[in-house]
């Protein structure tokens, strides 16, 4: 086993826990939407401030989905410029658009650190309830964050491929 396939296999357990836990957590939320409905129907306790829930989970879930979503290369992408110049310069073009790509992930993660701080600087809380939000907002935004290495690996391994004249998955040991 190269270093390589052992840092690939490294994040892929890593990203893959973290997209494991956010499925868990959405699975939660359905359940809790299911029952709220349900004793909706047939006037039952509901579950209080159950929007403000809705409002503190989803960030922590939807971020939880990012980082797989990078190693794994399963985001939208647009080959008609690449498919213009051959294999190679596909290649180096995916190399410029993971450096894009770990550029505006770096951007939005220090944005949602920035309106966290933000947040707890103002000490707001949900309507209902009124539990804190901003824990729930570093915790997104700590999720989110580390999309950043894990986009910086997918780089290297892009562009190591690309100078070998491999594709990306090729120079990842198969990994994705």
């Amino acid at each position: 086993m190269t270093l390589t396939s052992s840092i690939d296999r490294w994040f892929d357990r890593l990203t893959g826990a973290l997209a494991l836990a956010g499925f868990a957590g959405l699975v939660l939320f359905a359940a809790l939407t299911f029952y709220d409905g349900t004793a909706r129907y047939f006037n039952w306790p509901r579950v209080s401030g159950f929007s403000d829930y809705a409002a503190l989970w989803f960030p922590v879930v939807i971020a939880s989905c990012f980082p797989a979503s990078l190693m794994k290369g399963s985001h939208i992408t647009v080959k008609l410029a690449g498919s213009l110049g051959g294999p190679g310069w596909r290649r180096w073009l995916d190399g410029f658009a993971a450096a894009v790509t770990l550029v505006v992930f770096a951007l939005v993660a220090w944005q949602l650190i920035e309106m966290s701080r933000e947040l707890a600087a103002a000490g707001r809380t949900t309507p209902t309830i009124e539990m804190p939000v901003a824990p729930w907002w570093f915790a997104a935004s700590a999720i989110f964050a580390l999309s950043v290495p894990v986009q910086g690996w997918v780089l290297l391994r892009t562009l190591g491929g690309a100078w070998r004249g491999e594709d990306a998955a090729r120079s990842a040991g198969e990994s994705l």
